[in-house]
């Protein structure tokens, strides 16, 4: 039955238990885990395995092991009455009373036993004496063990490595993520929690690693099990490559379409487009060959949601279609998204509801709301902590009378976002794949902001819009929710559909820094519906551009106080402004209408001027002399060019 010769073993046996002390400390294994031992010794696995063929030697080597463990006389006596040339009487282990227990195998002796088949890949050789010592220490686990000697480096690769143990873990960037639920409950008319992408902190990270690693460190002659050290944690989240990862663009509960103009409806991380589809609901299959009656289906479907809106015309239903094939369709062009402004004449037309009815068939939510902030510092952190969480959506809801700002300015226009990490030194750089709605009341905007937006005009003739209650769908917000796998499939059918017929042209209106959107969202909508959203773009000539009123006011004013072709200081100018009483009233309401700082003081001035240098309104641009600042600053003229 033996495989292995007998007397060479047998020696070696004798001569071990001759040969090797004990330590002082064995009473204290009988308090070991066989099963620990089981589990982390290669020889003691193996021959476990092996049981009924291995040889006599082994069999006793074998014994001799589990005997000095708590509960190794179960398995022992388990494994003896199977091994048929066993004689059980010789295998029975000693019991409390033994008088003298036997000598302590070592792991050096037992790979030499086994001519170095086993121990050779122990990641605990050189660190336990002997195999009973793993049932005893901390690596007593079913965890792996990683001793920390300060090879850095190597301790990074194995720990990173387990992190592609964690379905949810990715990296984005050069940061490592998670997705997670929302850890808000689900918010009215919404029927879940939406996902979000949360930074690994070092807390998550130490609390995964802990789950896989013993760590272990040496203080003098022993082994201590210890948490993961800082360096080791800090060296993991700054690593910025991660190998064993998937990187993330994005996530999505919803189907979507692919760069290919394919249709996402497969749970699960797709490698082909980097994105995380978790459904939160089942959505019925989107044909990859829609038919014209598929088409106007889908149209008629989509369009029935706005029913109950006072839009000034079909442009604004178009904008409606664009927006939401912009969200769905939104990993599959390259480049930004314009911004959709949802403008009313009055209070009380429905301009937030139409907002949601957008959010909840393109994510099954209505609509987080955020207000216009006053300081672009703030705007550029509200920015960067909806583009941090994987933010597909961004109203900003019942904007003042005066709305732009640098920092809405590049993210309309950039496909990638960075900006510094709050409280920390670090600068994230993250994939902007928002669409900005804004709602108001006939708003205005500043210049660059106004040939970045289109616009859904709403005009009411009641004089109390809110007081209606003859409508279509009375609760819109249910009705879309029960409707929403339905609605969200007909937009993936009218892409779909654009796609399959060739993509042909359309005769669109230009929007520059969009050339992607408008390849693929606006001309869906055109070639689907006949009207074309671009139409609804907010032109520099429109009433909405701020602006122009400014500069308008500024010179007028400047032409009342100041001579034609003279150069004045800003300081002599405020003066003159306030004392002229009237005259100097343009100049006043221009500097109360921006939003520099020291408004009505010399300095808010200089900033006023600065902003709108060599900008050429009617004919005229303001500009100083090239000459160095007088004591009393710059000098300052109104130039024409007629």
């Amino acid at each position: 039955m033996s495989t292995h010769p007998q007397v060479e073993t047998r020696g070696l046996l004798q001569d071990f238990n001759r040969e090797n002390t004990i330590s002082k400390s064995v009473p204290s294994f009988k308090l070991a885990d066989s099963k620990s031992i089981c589990r982390r010794c290669d020889f003691v696995r193996e021959a476990i395995v092996r049981f009924e063929t291995i040889s006599d030697a082994e069999w006793d080597l074998l014994l001799t092991i589990l005997c000095n463990t708590k509960d190794g006389s179960l398995l022992i006596n388990e494994l003896t009455e199977k091994r048929s040339d066993c004689n059980k009487s010789e295998a029975e282990p000693p019991n409390d009373e033994t008088p003298e227990l036997p000598q302590l195998l070592t792991c050096e002796w037992i790979n030499k036993f086994t001519h170095e088949r086993c121990c050779t890949h122990c990641d605990l050789r050189g660190i336990v004496k002997g195999p009973v010592d793993l049932g005893l220490r901390p690596w007593n686990t079913d965890k792996r063990t990683m001793m920390l000697d300060g090879h850095l480096d190597e301790e990074i690769l194995k720990a990173e490595a387990v992190l592609a143990n964690y379905p949810d873990i990715y990296y984005q960037g050069d940061r490592l993520v998670r997705v997670i639920g929302n850890r808000l409950k689900a918010v009215s008319g919404s029927t879940h929690a939406p996902l979000e992408v949360q930074s690994l902190s070092s807390a998550n990270l130490k609390e995964m690693l802990s789950a896989h690693f013993v760590f272990l460190k040496v203080e003098g002659d022993k082994v201590h099990a210890v948490y993961p050290t800082p360096s080791l944690v800090k060296g993991i989240l700054e690593r910025a490559k991660y190998p064993s990862l998937n990187h993330l663009r994005g996530v999505t509960e919803v189907p979507v379409l692919r760069p290919d103009g394919s249709v996402l409806q497969e749970p699960g991380y797709d490698p082909a487009t980097e994105l995380l589809y978790q459904p939160h609901r089942e959505f019925p299959r989107v044909s990859d060959s829609p038919t014209p009656e598929d088409i106007q289906g889908a149209l008629d479907q989509l369009l029935e949601v706005v029913d109950d809106f006072p839009f000034t015309n079909d442009l604004g239903r178009a904008v409606f279609l664009s927006t939401i094939l912009t969200v769905v369709g939104r990993f599959a062009f390259q480049g930004c998204a314009p911004m959709v402004l949802i403008n009313a004449n009055t209070p009380g037309v429905g301009k937030s509801k139409l907002a949601d009815a957008i959010g909840l068939i393109t994510t099954g939510q209505p609509l987080p709301r955020s207000t216009q902030t006053g300081s672009a510092e703030e705007e550029r952190k509200q920015i960067t902590s909806i583009l941090l969480k994987g933010g597909r959506l961004l109203l900003i809801d019942n904007l003042g009378s005066r709305f732009g700002s640098p920092a809405l300015d590049a993210l309309l226009t950039s496909e990638i976002w960075q900006d510094r990490i709050l409280g920390r030194s670090k600068e994230a750089t993250l994939p902007n794949l928002l669409q900005v709605i804004a709602t108001g009341n006939n708003i205005q905007l500043k210049a660059d902001t106004v040939r970045r937006c289109i616009c859904m005009q709403l005009t009411s003739l009641d004089e109390h819009p809110e007081t209606r209650s003859e409508f279509h769908h009375p609760d819109l917000e249910a009705w879309i929710t029960s409707e929403q796998p339905r609605l969200l499939a007909a937009a993936l059918t009218l892409l779909r559909g654009y796609v399959v017929a060739g993509k042909p042209e359309q005769n669109l209106v230009t929007l520059g820094s969009f050339a992607g959107w408008s390849s693929l969202v606006q001309a869906t909508v055109k070639w689907a519906w006949g009207v074309d959203p671009g139409e609804a773009r907010v032109v520099s000539e429109d009433e909405m551009d701020l602006d122009k009123e400014i500069l308008e006011r500024l010179m007028r004013g400047w032409q009342k106080l100041v001579p034609a072709g003279m150069s004045i200081s800003c300081r002599r100018l405020m003066d003159a402004v306030l004392k002229s009483g009237e005259d100097g009233r343009d100049i006043l309401e221009a500097l109360e209408m921006s939003s520099v700082s020291g408004k009505r003081t010399a300095v808010g001035l200089g900033y006023l001027l600065t902003r709108y240098r060599k900008r050429i309104y009617m004919g005229s641009f303001f500009d100083h002399g090239i000459v160095k600042k007088t004591s009393e600053g710059r000098m300052w003229r109104l130039i024409s060019l007629k």
